[in-house]
């Protein structure tokens, strides 16, 4: 079994969330979710953000993951951008709409998390089905947070969360060059 495609389930989310409405045509102008390796890395993001509409979606596909025997425990990370109203001249305004930017992240975020929880309800029991995988995602134990505004008002948000997947512990020999016949 491969790693499992943890972006494009989330990518699949982001399609049909209605808040999001990602359309993952290349090219579309309503491309709203996003692969990186790590936020202050994600200087293509940042330019998106002059255009986008709010809110955007993004994950991050650097792997982290620790080993516990024959699994392989992966930490997955998925931000969400929401941006803040154009600031106005009171400062209390400012910090008013900054606090609903943030608030709004954190809302979309625990929509993602409350249908993930439906998808591992869903496909996590049968072994069969591709998405069993998800029957290893922890989501008794999640960190959810946003950080400091990015890119002119934009505030991420995300959620961390622990995923158990088989990990391969045999070699497969159709991945490897016979070894030359001593003579």
């Amino acid at each position: 079994m491969g790693f499992p495609r943890i972006d494009n389930l989330i990518e699949h989310w982001a399609t049909i969330y209605k808040p999001i409405q990602h359309d993952p045509r290349k090219g579309a102008k309503a491309r709203r979710f996003f692969r990186f390796n790590s936020l202050p890395e994600s200087q293509d993001i940042g330019t998106k953000f002059n255009t986008a509409k709010t809110p955007l979606c993004g994950i991050v596909t650097q792997f982290d993951g620790v080993s516990r025997g024959k699994l392989l425990e992966l930490t997955v990370v998925v931000y969400v951008f929401t941006k803040q109203l154009a600031p106005v001249s009171s400062t209390s305004d400012n910090e008013i709409s900054a606090a609903d930017a943030k608030i709004y992240g954190a809302e979309i975020i625990n929509d993602l998390w409350v249908w993930l929880r439906e998808q591992k309800r869903t496909h996590g029991t049968n072994p069969k089905d591709e998405l069993y995988w998800l029957a290893g995602m922890d989501l008794d134990n999640i960190e959810i947070c946003s950080e400091d505004r990015h890119y002119n008002g934009w505030w991420p948000t995300f959620i961390c969360l622990k995923c158990q997947v088989p990990r391969q512990t045999c070699s497969e020999a159709t991945k490897y060059l016979p070894l030359a016949e001593e003579g």
